[in-house]
């Protein structure tokens, strides 16, 4: 029986001895791809570094050329807004003169010199109203949009309303 015994005790030192060998070479696998990544991250935060200053010389350089283009951005958007003022402020003229004149020369004539008019030529001197209404407010100094993007949607808005008026006239224009 003390064979056995020794036998069985035999194979749990074996397998402690395995078990340690195997923790060691885990932790030998552990401490070399810890020394790989440890490389790696040397070489690529230098490379990084060096793209980065690299990066940072080219759009010093570049830098004028933006400008350049920036400025001729804001010149055309500025042409095109006085462009669109323009137009928007003859279309609100052309309504003014129809008004003076009494609709003399177009569909709206007899709607001047009668007593009453029907209801869908009230819905358009309304709808004829508020455009305009609304062309004089976009055409006021104090709504100057500061930044570009609500220089463009101000263009949108002039452009829009003069087309709305210019159909408008179309429409009753004999």
């Amino acid at each position: 029986m003390s064979s056995r015994n020794q036998a069985a005790g035999g194979s749990g030192c074996g397998l402690l001895i395995l078990l340690a060998l195997a923790i060691f070479v885990l932790a030998w696998a552990i401490k070399i791809g810890l020394i790989i990544l440890g490389v790696a991250l040397v070489i690529g935060s230098v490379m990084i570094a060096v793209g980065g200053i690299i990066l940072f010389w080219t759009g010093v350089h570049q830098r004028p050329t933006a400008q350049a283009s920036l400025d001729q951005y804001d010149e055309t958007l500025t042409t095109l807004s006085l462009e669109s003022s323009r137009r928007l402020s003859s279309s609100i003229t052309a309504w003014d003169d129809l008004q003076r004149n009494r609709g003399v020369g177009t569909l709206l004539e007899k709607a001047y010199y009668a007593e009453s008019v029907d209801p869908a030529t009230r819905e358009l001197f309304d709808d004829i109203n508020f455009h305009v209404e609304y062309g004089e407010e976009l055409l006021s100094p104090a709504n100057a949009p500061l930044d570009r993007e609500s220089k463009i949607d101000h263009l949108e808005e002039l452009d829009t309303t003069a087309l709305h008026l210019e159909s408008l006239r179309r429409r009753v224009t004999r």
